[in-house]
C-alpha cells in the first residue's frame, strides 16, 4: 500500500529510519504487544539493571543481523550460551533446582503452543517509502522454527499475525499482500531488505551489530579490517586454481613418470647396445672360428699344389739321374765279370772263396756293430756303461730290469699327483666362477646375503610384482656394532640372518609361490606383524649379544626384529670359560655357544674371521674387498698348481722316455746279438790268408787289383743307384702324401660355405696377429695361433655377455619393480630387450613430448591464467581498499575532531612476512611465463606448486596452511591502519594514533566515536546535505555513553547528529541529563517481580516535565 507521508524538505530525517518497533512474546515481555515508537528520531531506552533493556536490543538485533552471529545480551557481557533464540521465544526467566540440588531447569513463561513476533517499520521521508520487517517464531519438538517477512507496505502484529489456522495458512495470507515477500531463510530475507533500504553489503550490518556493544576501538587495524572493509570473495578463484592445478599436477606426474621410465630404460638400452655389439662380435668370431678349417684348407691346398709341382720336378731330375747311374753300373758289372773269369783261369779260385767268406762275415759284422751301436746309445741315455764283454752286458741287463720295474711305481705316483693337482685346479676354477658371480652381485647390490639365496628372493619379488626391499632378509636389517665379537656373532646368527621376513600383507602370496615353485635351493621365511607391540618385559643382561647388535633404524620391521632377537638371542657374551660354564646360555669370542645346559656347539669348518662368509649388515664393501682379495689369492694358487702340473708332466714325460729306453735295451736278450768282436777276428784271419795268396802271383795280384778297383766303383755306383732310388721313392711317397693331403684339403674347403668377405676378415685378423706369410713350415703353428685367438675372443665375449646380461636383467627388474603395470607383459630377460627398447622409443618420441606439450598447455592456458587472474583480483581489491580509505577520509575531513583539526586514516603496506613472501612468490611464479612459448618449465611449476600445496593444505600442516591461506588471500590483511590528527588550515600533522591504547579515557572514547561514525557513514553510504537519500541511518549504542566521560558523550552525540544518524541510546539511568538534548523520546523498561517486563514510552518534553 502507498504511505500517506509528506515528502521531507530538509535532511534532518533523511534516509531509512526506525519509525516503530513492535514485538510480541519476546523474553520476559509476555502475552502483550510491546511498542517502541521512535518516529524516526533519536530515542533513549533506559531502566534498571535486569529490567529487560537488552531484551529489546536483542529483539531489534535479531530483526537485522543473521541469528548465528548474535551473542544475546552481549553488551552486558553475557556468554554465548547464557541466552538464546529459544529462551527468548519461550520466555525463560529463571532456573530452579531439583530436590537433591543436583540439576537445574529453566523456568519459562510460555510453552510450545505459543509464538513470537518481531516487527519494525523503517521509513524514508525523502522518497515517501516504508519498509516493514517481521520475523515469526514457533516451537516444535523443543526446536525453534521461523520465517521472515519483507513488505513495502504497513503490517501490524495484531492485524496480520494473530489470526491464522496454521503456519502454512499464515504464510499464504502474508504472501497475498501487496509488495510483501515471505522467506524461509534469513539470507534471502536480508538480501531483500538490504536492497530496499540501500544497504550495499552485509559488512554494514556487521558494523551495526558491533556498534551495539562497542566500548572502544582498541587496535585500529583490526577494527578497520573487520568493520569498515568487506571481506573479498577470492576463495572461489583459489579453489578453481587448485582444481585446475590437479590436472596440471597429474600432467606433471605423467612427465616425471615418463622421464623416470626413460631414466631406467636408458641403461637397458646402453647395456643392450653393448651386449648386441658383443653378441655380433662373438657371432662373427664364431663364424670365423667355424670357417678357419675351410680357410686353412684352402691355403693348405694351394701350398700343397705348389709343393707337389716342386716335388714332381725333383722326381723327374732323380729319374734321369737313376737311368744314367744304372748304365754306369751295368758297364762296371760287365768289366768285373770279365776280370773274374780271367782271375779264375790264373788260379784265383781260393781267393774267390776267401772273398766270399769275408763278404759273408763282414755282413754279419756290420749287423752286429749296428746292434752294438744301438745298445750303447741306449746305455748312454740310461747312464749305463757301454758293453764290450758278456759280463758287463749281464750286469747292465740286471740293473735295467730293476729300474724298469721301479719306474712303474714312480709313474703311478706322478700320475696320481697330477690327477690330484688337476682336480684341485678344477675345484679352484669352479670356486672362482662362483666368486665372480658373487662379486658381480655384491657390486650391483648393497646386501651381504649370498647371491644364490638372494636370487630366490629376487625371482619371487619379480613374480609377485613387489619390490625386493619389501621382502628383506634379517641379515639386511641387522649388523654387529661390537667389532671384537663380529665373527662369533656372525656364526650364531647365520641361519637367522638368512631368514626372509614376510609381512602379513604379502604372506598369502609368498606362501603360495614357495609351494608351487622349485626354488632350486633352501629358503626359510618368517611371518611377521610390524604393528604387533610386545606386552611382556624381557630382561636383557648387559653383556647380551642383543646389545652388540644394531638394527637398521629406518626399517618398518624394527620392532618385529627387536622382539625376535629378544626371544631367541638374549645370550650373554662371556670373556672367560668360568662364565661360559656358569651361564645357561653363553657365547665365547671364539664362537663356542650353548643355548641350554645340555647342547653346546662350535663350527670351525671355516675361519671365524673369514669376512667372505659374513652376511650381516646393509653395507657390503668390506665383504666385497675380502672376496676380491680371496679371488686374487685363488688366481695365484691356480697359477702355482698349473706350474706344478707342468712340472709333473715334464717329469712324467722324462720317465716315459726312460721307460721306453729300458724296454728297448731289455729287448737285447743275449750278448751274441751285439758281439761283433768275434766276427772281426775271423775276418782278420781270412785277410791274412788272402794276402799270402796274393803275394805269390803278380798276375793274380794285378787282376785282383783291377777287380778291387772295379768293385769299389761298383759299390759306389750301387750306393748311388740305391740313394737315387730311395730319393725317388721318397719323392713319390711325398708326392702321393701331398696329393692326398691336397685332396682332403680341397674336400674340406668344398664342404664349407666360404665367402670372400669372410676370407678378408680372417686375412685381416691374421695380419693383425702374425707378420710372416704362410708356408708349409709355419702353417700348423699359425693355424693353432688363430684357433686359440678366436677361442679366447669368443670366451672373453661370452663372459662379457654374461655380465652384460646380468646387468641388463637387473636394470629390467628395477624397471619392473618400479613400474609393474607398465612392465606386466615384459619378461626381465635378455630376450625381451627389443620390448624395453620399443618402450623407450615410444616414451622419447611419443609419450614424453605429448605429456610435456599437455603440461605446457595446462600450465600456460590454465594455471598461469588463473594465477594472473587471482593476482589481478587481489591487486584490484587492494586498490579498492585504498579508494575506500580515501572515501572515509573525505568524510572524516568534514568532522571536526578537536578545535581546528580532523582525523585522517592511514593505510600502510603490512610488514607481515607471510603476506610479503606470498606476494613475491605470486609475482615470481608468473614472471617470464606470460608471453613465453609453451615449452615445459619445471622451475615455474615447482614455484606454483609450492603456493598451491599451501592453498590445499600440506599433509601434517593442514591447520597452519589453512590459517596462512586465510591470512594472505584476505587483502584487508595486506594493510596496517593508523590515524593521523591534522590541522584543517594546512593539513599538517598534529598527532599520530597507531591505536587507541596509551591515550586517556576521554581520548580513547573520542577516537572510537570518530572512527565509528565515519565507518558507519561509509558503510551505510551516507550522502551529506541530501534530502533524498536511499541509505540506512539507524544505530543502537548500548551502555557505551553511560560509561564514557560527559565531554566524549556530547562529542559523540553531536557527531552522530551531524551525520544525520538515528540513535537509540541504551543506558541504565546514567548521563540521562547529557543525552536528553539529543533525543525526542524516552522509553522506560520495568520488571517488578523479575518475571514480566513492561515498556513505557513518552516524549522528551513529557519526561522533562515529570522529572521536575
Amino acid at each position: 500500500m502507498e504511505l500517506k507521508l509528506d515528502f521531507a524538505t530538509d535532511d534532518t530525517l533523511t534516509g531509512f529510519r526506525l519509525s516503530r518497533f513492535d514485538f510480541y512474546n519476546w523474553g520476559t515481555y509476555n502475552n502483550t504487544i510491546v511498542s517502541l515508537d521512535l518516529n524516526k528520531h533519536n530515542g533513549l531506552l533506559t531502566g534498571d539493571i535486569g529490567s529487560g533493556k537488552s531484551t529489546v536490543v536483542d529483539a531489534l538485533t535479531t530483526l537485522l543481523v543473521p541469528h548465528q552471529k548474535i551473542i544475546y545480551n552481549k553488551a552486558a557481557g553475557a556468554g554465548s550460551k547464557e541466552r538464546s533464540l529459544y529462551s527468548y521465544i519461550v520466555g525463560e526467566y529463571k532456573s530452579s533446582r531439583d530436590e537433591n540440588y543436583t540439576t537445574s531447569k529453566a523456568i519459562a513463561l510460555r510453552d510450545e503452543h505459543s509464538f513470537s513476533v518481531l516487527l519494525a517499520h523503517f521509513d524514508n521521508d525523502g522518497f515517501n517509502e516504508r519498509v516493514t520487517l517481521a520475523q515469526f517464531f514457533y516451537i516444535i519438538n523443543n526446536k525453534e522454527h521461523k520465517f521472515f517477512v519483507v513488505s513495502q507496505g504497513t503490517l501490524t502484529i495484531k492485524k496480520d499475525f494473530f489470526v491464522f489456522k496454521d503456519i502454512k495458512d499464515l504464510k499464504k495470507r502474508l504472501r497475498s499482500k501487496s509488495h510483501t515477500n515471505v522467506y524461509d531463510s534469513f539470507k534471502e530475507y536480508s538480501k531483500d531488505f538490504r536492497r530496499l533500504m540501500g544497504i550495499k553489503n552485509e559488512q554494514a550490518l556487521n558494523l551495526f551489530y558491533q556498534t551495539v556493544s562497542l566500548k572502544e576501538i582498541g587496535n585500529l587495524t583490526s577494527f578497520i579490517r573487520l568493520h569498515m572493509l568487506e571481506k573479498s570473495d577470492i576463495d572461489t578463484k583459489v579453489d578453481e586454481l587448485c582444481k585446475n592445478f590437479a590436472d596440471l599436477n597429474h600432467a606433471h606426474n605423467l612427465v616425471l613418470r615418463a622421464k623416470r621410465q626413460i631414466e631406467l630404460l636408458l641403461p637397458i638400452d646402453k647395456e643392450g647396445r653393448k651386449y648386441e655389439k658383443d653378441r655380433v662380435q662373438k657371432e662373427n668370431f664364431e663364424m670365423i672360428r667355424g670357417a678357419l678349417s675351410a680357410y686353412f684348407a684352402q691355403i693348405e691346398a694351394s701350398l700343397l699344389k705348389d709343393k707337389i709341382v716342386e716335388l714332381e720336378i725333383e722326381l723327374h731330375k732323380a729319374s734321369s739321374n737313376k737311368k744314367k747311374a744304372d748304365e754306369r753300373f751295368n758297364e762296371l758289372m760287365i768289366q768285373d765279370r770279365e776280370l773274374r773269369i780271367e782271375l779264375e783261369n790264373n788260379g784265383g779260385n781260393r781267393l774267390t772263396t776267401i772273398e766270399s767268406e769275408i763278404k759273408s762275415l763282414q755282413k754279419s759284422l756290420n749287423e752286429k756293430k749296428a746292434q752294438n751301436s744301438s745298445y750303447n746309445q741306449l746305455a748312454k741315455k740310461l747312464e749305463l756303461p757301454t758293453v764290450s764283454n758278456e759280463h758287463r752286458f749281464l750286469k747292465n741287463a740286471n740293473e735295467s730290469k730293476e729300474r724298469f720295474d721301479a719306474i712303474f711305481e714312480i709313474s703311478d705316483k706322478i700320475l696320481n699327483e697330477k690327477v690330484f693337482q688337476s682336480a684341485a685346479k678344477q675345484r679352484y676354477e669352479d670356486g672362482l666362477r662362483e666368486q665372480e658371480v658373487e662379486i658381480l652381485y655384491l657390486k650391483n647390490n648393497r646386501s651381504n646375503i649370498p647371491q644364490r639365496t638372494s636370487k630366490i628372493r629376487d625371482e619371487m619379488a619379480v613374480s609377485l610384482g613387489v619390490n625386493a626391499e619389501d621382502l628383506p632378509f634379517v641379515g639386511e636389517l641387522i649388523q654387529v656394532s661390537d667389532k671384537r665379537w663380529e665373527g662369533a656373532i656372525e656364526r650364531v646368527l647365520h641361519s637367522f640372518a638368512l631368514s626372509l621376513l614376510v609381512e602379513y600383507a604379502y604372506y598369502d602370496a609368498v606362501a603360495s609361490y614357495v609351494d608351487r615353485t622349485n626354488l632350486r635351493g633352501k629358503l626359510v621365511y618368517l611371518k611377521v606383524n610390524k604393528k604387533l607391540q610386545r606386552d611382556t618385559f624381557v630382561d636383557i643382561v648387559p653383556t647380551s649379544l642383543i646389545n652388540k647388535i644394531e638394527i637398521k633404524a629406518d626399517s618398518p620391521l624394527f620392532e618385529a626384529i627387536q622382539n625376535m632377537l629378544n626371544d631367541r638371542f638374549n645370550i650373554p657374551c662371556v670373556e672367560s670359560m668360568n662364565d661360559f660354564m656358569r651361564f645357561k646360555k653363553a657365547l665365547t669370542i671364539n664362537g663356542q655357544f650353548k643355548t641350554n645346559l645340555t647342547r653346546h656347539e662350535k663350527d670351525d669348518s671355516y675361519d671365524i674371521n673369514n669376512r667372505s662368509r659374513w652376511i650381516l649388515g646393509w653395507d657390503n664393501q668390506k665383504k666385497l674387498k675380502k672376496l676380491e682379495d680371496d679371488y686374487r689369492k685363488e688366481l695365484e694358487k691356480i697359477a702355482l698348481i698349473s706350474e706344478k702340473i707342468m712340472e709333473l708332466s715334464e717329469e712324467e714325460s722324462l720317465l716315459q722316455s726312460q721307460r721306453d729306453n729300458l724296454r728297448d735295451i731289455l729287448k737285447f736278450n743275449e750278448f751274441d746279438a751285439i758281439d761283433w768282436y768275434s766276427f772281426s777276428k775271423k775276418i782278420d784271419t781270412l785277410y791274412e790268408e788272402k794276402e799270402e795268396l796274393e803275394t805269390t802271383s803278380d798276375i793274380i795280384k794285378s787282376l785282383q787289383e783291377q777287380i778291387d778297383s772295379i768293385a769299389e766303383k761298383i759299390i759306389d755306383e750301387r750306393r748311388s743307384v740305391e740313394n737315387i732310388s730311395k730319393n725317388i721313392g721318397k719323392l713319390e711317397n711325398n708326392i702321393s702324401t701331398r696329393q692326398s693331403e691336397q685332396s682332403e684339403a680341397e674336400k674340406l674347403f668344398d664342404s664349407h660355405t666360404f665367402t670372400e668377405e669372410l676370407k678378408l676378415e680372417i686375412d685381416t685378423l691374421y695380419k693383425s696377429l702374425i707378420e710372416e706369410k704362410f708356408h708349409l713350415g709355419n702353417f700348423k703353428t699359425h693355424r693353432t695361433t688363430l684357433n686359440e685367438t678366436t677361442y679366447s675372443k669368443i670366451r672373453s665375449l661370452s663372459t662379457m655377455m654374461e655380465r652384460g646380461s646380468s646387468k641388463i636383467t637387473g636394470f629390467m627388474s628395477d624397471f619392473s619393480n618400479e613400474f609393474p603395470t607398465v612392465a606386466k607383459d615384459f619378461n626381465p630377460s635378455i630376450d625381451s630387450l627389443s620390448e624395453y627398447r620399443a618402450k623407450l622409443s615410444e616414451l622419447k618420441k611419443d609419450d614424453l613430448p605429448k605429456w610435456e606439450k599437455r603440461f605446457a598447455e595446462l600450465f600456460k592456458e590454465g594455471t598461469i591464467r588463473n594465477i594472473v587472474m587471482i593476482q589481478t583480483t587481489l591487486e584490484h581489491q587492494s586498490s579498492e581498499i585504498k579508494d575506500k580509505i580515501d572515501a572515509i577520509n573525505r568524510s572524516l575531513r568534514d568532522i571536526e575532531y578537536n578545535d581546528g583539526t580532523f582525523i585522517e586514516l592511514i593505510a600502510e603496506q603490512t610488514v607481515d612476512v607471510e603476506i610479503r613472501e606470498f606476494k613475491q612468490s605470486l609475482k615470481a611464479s608468473i614472471s617470464g611465463a606470460i608471453g613465453s612459448d609453451n615449452s615445459y618449465d619445471e622451475v615455474k611449476f615447482l614455484q606454483i606448486k609450492e603456493i598451491i600445496d599451501r592453498f590445499n593444505g600440506r599433509e601434517g600442516h593442514g591447520d597452519i596452511d589453512k590459517k596462512w591461506r586465510k591470512n594472505v588471500t584476505d587483502v584487508r590483511n595486506w594493510f596496517n591502519f593508523s590515524a593521523m590528527e591534522r590541522y584543517v588550515s594546512d593539513g599538517s600533522e598534529k598527532e599520530y594514533y597507531a591505536h587507541s591504547g596509551g591515550k586517556s579515557g576521554g581520548q580513547k572514547e573520542k577516537l572510537a566515536y570518530t572512527v565509528l561514525a565515519s565507518s558507519l557513514a561509509f558503510q551505510f553510504g551516507i550522502e551529506y546535505n541530501k534530502v533524498q537519500s536511499r541509505s540506512f541511518r539507524f544505530v543502537m549504542i548500548d551502555e557505551a555513553f553511560g560509561r564514557g566521560s560527559d565531554e566524549s558523550t556530547k562529542y559523540a552525540l553531536r557527531l552522530f547528529e551531524k551525520l544525520k544518524l538515528q540513535l537509540l541510546v541504551i543506558t541504565p539511568k546514567q548521563k540521562i541529563n547529557i543525552i536528553e538534548p539529543f533525543v525526542k523520546t524516552v522509553h522506560f523498561v520495568h520488571n517488578e517481580d523479575g518475571m514480566k517486563s513492561t515498556l513505557i514510552s513518552m516524549q522528551i518534553e513529557e519526561y522533562q516535565k515529570n522529572k521536575h
